[in-house]
């Protein structure tokens, strides 16, 4: 949508087929996969990146230069 005039169609290997709101089992998938100190790494990155972006001003200049 967002470069419509560079392509012509586009395929995804895990589309979302059915959105669903605070959809905590595959948080919880991820967990289990990546083990316990691998998954607390993981939510402490997310609760700090979303700091960051509430902050607003500097901070959220500097989370989205991080993720480009």
């Amino acid at each position: 949508m967002k470069f419509p005039h560079l392509t012509r169609g586009s395929l995804s290997s895990s589309g979302v087929v059915n959105a669903i709101l605070d959809f905590t089992a595959f948080d919880q998938q991820v967990a289990a996969s990546a083990g316990e100190k691998c998954s607390d790494v993981l939510r402490e990155t997310t609760a700090m990146a979303e700091k960051m972006i509430l902050a607003g001003g500097d901070s959220k200049k500097k989370i989205k230069q991080l993720f480009q």
